[in-house]
């Protein structure tokens, strides 16, 4: 859960409950059920439906009232299936700096208000994150996506390799409405490093 909510949410309940335990004999019940009822829902019903619904419910900007409400950013929604194209340091010409080969490739992004977790296919290999997390630039609109991952290889001749076999890695990409781009590195084992370029597909 987003930290902003959760110290908003402990802050009203603190107050709530210092109030009740001051003037618990002046309080009649009368007052103690609508105080009890709301601490119940900002404690523990607001960041269910925060968690999974309302941080991408656009409608109205209701996302964004509450998200101003609580001091919170709201993360782009990138929820779904993107495909593309990713090049690779193992094709690239050291004198023009130009990539010589395009590979397709295809994430998918399932999302939360609090977690994002990404499974990449590749022509001989997919991934899996292991964390990921939103960064604004600056007071900029402009958002950027980080996430580590562990690849392993599809190809039996590939993971038989010396540098082609399980590997970390790192990526960040740039969001730019329905396309993303950026970069990616891997570790020591496989050394290999480029770019990658995807655009949101068409829901069916």
């Amino acid at each position: 859960m987003n930290s902003k909510l959760i110290a908003r949410v402990l802050q009203f309940l603190t107050l709530s409950l210092t109030l009740i335990a001051i003037f618990e004999k002046q309080f009649p019940y009368i007052l103690k059920i609508p105080i009890g009822a709301t601490t119940i829902f900002l404690g523990f019903i607001l960041p269910f439906l925060w968690n999974n619904y309302l941080w991408s419910c656009s409608k109205w900007n209701l996302n964004r009232v509450i998200g101003d409400l609580f001091g919170i950013e709201t993360s782009p929604n990138l929820n779904g299936t993107w495909n593309g194209f990713f090049q690779s340091s193992f094709d690239l010409d050291s004198e023009s700096g130009e990539y010589s080969k395009d590979y397709t490739c295809t994430l998918k992004i399932n999302q939360t208000g609090n977690s994002i977790f990404i499974e990449s296919f590749f022509n001989k290999s997919q991934s899996n994150s292991y964390f990921g997390q939103f960064h604004k630039i600056n007071n900029q609109n402009k958002w950027f996506l980080v996430f580590g991952y562990n690849n392993d290889s599809t190809c039996p001749k590939l993971e038989s390799s010396k540098n082609g076999g399980k590997h970390d890695g790192f990526c960040r990409l740039n969001i730019n409405k329905d396309k993303l781009t950026g970069y990616y590195c891997n570790d020591a084992n496989r050394k290999t490093y480029g770019t990658i370029t995807l655009s949101k597909s068409k829901e069916v």
